[in-house]
């Protein structure tokens, strides 16, 4: 009884720290106009939220990206909650069930102390807690895989069918977050499959039993996955399991130029990069998705060292102190909150928390034995999932359903070296090697391809964007001035700012902004076609009409800039001509 009073104060207790800390964090943050706007992914998650609330169906082809956290992002759009600020306190729930869950696993991992400490830990560490403040589906991934990982220890510990369907289930959702969730089906088949042999050999006649457990976990999978592919194929026509965006995934991080792709930033080169396939003859999202898995098998064929050589650099760059950014650097936003810039800094190579967390769960590693079956499932969880993301390309973002394993053993690592004095020499020096050496190694200096990117200059741009599209103009050409004040030779920055002058009816300072982007891009087709635009009504129609040319030439699938041709065409009564373009932009008569 004393037992379970001490788990539920304890329970308490850290749910009110989870909600203290994430709502502090998040109302000094959102002071700052950089939390005030979703940006770039988080942008791209709130529009499909928002139409989804407005009753919009997706577009009739399959999904793009895995489509559960838009559509639980639109649960409060469509109860009209969608101030950001209120929004991101509805993600805190989610960081506060991530605070409980992992008392849970890891009380079955070393006792009440162990997951207690496991989930302070968790409240505090800086780069979950800004991830489960934003608009994107980590903070989800996150508690579902942590939930899925509780539900896996419960089976272990009374196998039954209910319980393996339950599991499934919850996999399913988050495979539905992230794709990558799926390992943790692998990881339950392989479990059911060694209870098979050891129940064999007690009795063979429990077969039957354990058959029921792999078909139930099975069949809760399939049961949440199989609406989504349902739907993909009768849109398609094509089997989609759940998204395409997997195929580019893969090419990212795994092609003879890798340095490049990493660092393909949204905008021009994005776009590019997306429509490479259907330039090269791809006709639906599913042969794109084949054309981008075909590069990377080719490439893996015809240079296997090569190939291994990038494996073995994502593996290391997995598992550095750093956090490595995709489209948004922490270290960036933590410029802009002081609670967040206690909890994520460096100081010369060390980099806090994993600098300091990594280490330790190494050294918390040694604590498994086989009486502790759940730290090895736990483990087990971790290097898997893992593995899977360095099979694509290691970043923060991706790998944070994977911290809360971290987090565990970082607490057993601390309890063992508290427990050093009690333990043989060997062990003792085992387990400062190992610190020390993990320490060296995690916290080692090391250029990452994303190093190259200037964050801080890509961030007011899309701050910019953010505010534009709330036409709040006057401060969206403040942000894009700071973007170009730190980074001049953004192309993509001046074109934007440039844009925001053409719809404040400064068609002089568009103009201006427009050849400065051409100027360090010639090959910018949409700055080009924006000056296009801007000739045209200024009435050099001839200039106009020869610029739309140049940008059909650099995007041949450039269906708007076929349209617009149309129209200068017309201008200049080469009506023929006009309908020739308005038939190759699809669209049915010269009148629209």
């Amino acid at each position: 009884m004393k037992l379970i009073l001490r788990s539920s104060s304890l329970v308490v207790t850290l749910a009110v720290v989870a909600a203290a800390v994430q709502l502090l964090y998040i109302f000094e943050s959102h002071r700052h106009l950089v939390f005030q706007v979703p940006l770039v992914d988080a942008a791209a998650y709130h529009n499909q939220a928002m139409a989804l609330a407005m009753g919009q169906t997706p577009a009739p082809r399959a999904f793009w990206q895995p489509p559960l956290y838009p559509y639980a992002l639109s649960v409060p759009y469509r109860m009209e909650i969608t101030d950001l600020r209120t929004v991101r306190c509805l993600h805190a729930l989610l960081g506060i069930a991530a605070a409980l869950l992992i008392f849970a696993v890891g009380r079955r991992c070393g006792g009440v102390r162990v997951g207690f400490l496991a989930g302070l830990g968790l409240c505090c560490y800086g780069p979950l807690l800004f991830f489960f403040s934003q608009l994107l589906p980590t903070g989800l991934a996150v508690t579902l895989n942590l939930a899925a990982i509780l539900l896996l220890l419960r089976l272990t510990e009374k196998p039954t069918w209910p319980r393996a369907l339950a599991l499934g289930l919850t996999v399913g959702l988050a495979t539905l977050t992230v794709p990558n969730s799926a390992v943790m089906i692998l990881i339950a088949l392989g479990w059911i499959a060694v209870q098979t042999g050891h129940l064999t050999r007690q009795d063979p006649n429990q077969n039957r039993d354990v058959l029921r457990l792999a078909l139930a976990l099975v069949a809760g999978l399939i049961i949440v996955i199989a609406p989504v592919t349902i739907r993909n194929y009768s849109v398609s026509g094509e089997f989609v399991p759940i998204s395409t965006n997997g195929g580019i995934n893969l090419y990212i991080g795994n092609n003879p130029h890798p340095e490049e792709t990493l660092t393909i930033r949204p905008g021009l080169d994005w776009e590019r990069l997306v429509a490479m396939p259907y330039r090269l003859g791809a006709k639906t999202d599913t042969e794109a998705e084949r054309f981008f898995v075909n590069k990377v098998v080719t490439f893996a064929w015809k240079s296997p060292l090569e190939y291994i050589r990038g494996l073995l650099e994502k593996t290391q760059e997995a598992f550095t102190s750093r956090e490595i950014p995709r489209n948004e650097d922490i270290n960036v936003f933590a410029g802009h909150s002081a609670v967040l810039r206690a909890l994520v800094w460096r100081i010369g190579s060390f980099a806090f928390p994993f600098g300091l967390i990594g280490p330790l769960a190494i050294v918390g590693a040694l604590t498994l034995t086989r009486r502790h079956r759940a730290r090895s499932l736990v483990l087990l969880f971790a290097l898997g999932y893992m593995a899977s993301v360095i099979l694509f390309f290691p970043a923060s973002r991706y790998l944070a359903p994977v911290i809360p394993a971290f987090v565990i053993f970082a607490v057993l690592g601390i309890k063992r070296l508290i427990e050093l004095p009690t333990l043989p020499l060997l062990s003792r020096l085992a387990s400062v090697g190992l610190l020390a050496v993990s320490g060296v190694l995690i916290n080692l200096p090391r250029q990452l391809p994303t190093d190259r990117v200037n964050y801080e200059a890509e961030m007011h741009t899309n701050v910019g964007v953010g505010l534009q599209t709330r036409s709040r103009m006057e401060e969206s050409i403040m942000e894009y001035r700071e973007a170009i004040r730190l980074d001049p030779a953004s192309a993509d920055a001046h074109r934007y700012l440039g844009t925001a002058y053409r719809a404040s009816g400064q068609s002089a300072l568009a103009m201006q902004e427009f050849e400065r982007a051409v100027a360090l891009r010639p090959d910018h087709d949409a700055a080009i076609q924006d000056l296009a635009i801007i000739r045209y009504e200024q009435g050099h129609v001839e200039e106009a009409v020869e610029l739309l040319r140049k940008v059909i030439a650099l995007n041949p699938e450039n269906r708007q800039a076929m349209t617009n041709l149309g129209v200068g065409l017309l201008r200049l009564n080469r009506r023929a001509e006009a309908t020739q373009w308005f038939k190759k932009a699809g669209v049915a008569s010269p009148s629209r």
